[in-house]
């Protein structure tokens, strides 16, 4: 299994937590690129908020900011990723720019360190 380490968004200055990212995700996106090029920003900008189980709390305005798109493009990424298999049970605001709850699927991306068991090929990688 090849790791990286990933050090990602925390609630306090002082406190850690890691990202562990499939790698086959990235081929995943390389397909999804040819289709929805700003689908993969958020899909970027969703993975960098994932907390337990997989499950992802933010907003649509915060999507959109980090990935210098509208409100009604986040509105269809998120369909698109959802319809990709890459996200799951999205709860999106009626108003936009409000608040969306997806959870990335667990074979994707996580916060807990999988099994080591586990047949998935897992990259733990360092944002700074």
């Amino acid at each position: 299994m090849t790791e990286q380490y990933v050090l990602t968004n925390s609630t306090t200055e002082n406190e850690q937590s890691n990202l562990y990212i499939n790698q086959d995700l990235f081929g995943t996106l390389g397909d999804l690129n040819r289709i929805n090029r700003k689908a993969v920003s958020a899909m970027l900008s969703l993975i960098s908020c994932v907390g337990g189980n997989g499950a992802v709390q933010t907003t649509q305005t915060a999507v959109a900011r980090q990935c210098k798109i509208s409100l009604k493009e986040v509105a269809k990424d998120v369909a698109d990723l959802e319809s990709a298999g890459l996200i799951g049970s999205v709860h999106a605001g009626s108003e936009l720019g409000a608040a969306l709850v997806c959870v990335v699927k667990i074979n994707i991306a996580r916060a807990e360190k999988p099994d080591e068991i586990s047949p998935l090929s897992v990259a733990e990688g360092q944002v700074q």
